[in-house]
Formats: C-alpha cells, structure tokens, sequence
C-alpha cells in the first residue's frame, strides 16, 4: 500500500484556509502538486470549501 507524504505550506484561522504540498506518489509526469482549501460562510450555519489544485510538470 502506498503512503502519501504531505507537507502543510500555509495554515490560518483568520481566514480559514490551509494550503498543501504533495511530493510522492504522483505521476512521473509530475513533479509536484498542491492543493488549497477556503472555509467560506454562505449563511447563517451553512459552509462551502472552495479548493484549488496545481501540479508542475
């Protein structure tokens, strides 16, 4: 079973967001891929994620 190796580029309560690195088990053809996530309110107890994804070749 293969492992992921993630490593946490930036994190912040203020704006509740997080960005990740993901350096393995990726396509030879990718080097390096990232993700990001913001926590955003869209009304009164309701939530969304908006998440963004790039990888380098």
């Amino acid at each position: 079973m293969l492992s992921l190796k993630e490593k946490l580029l930036n994190y912040s309560d203020n704006t509740h967001s997080l960005k990740y690195e993901i350096s393995n088990a990726m396509p030879s053809m990718v080097k390096k891929g990232t993700n990001s996530w913001v926590l955003v309110s869209v009304g009164a107890s309701k939530n969304k994620t908006n998440n963004g994804n790039e990888y380098r070749h």
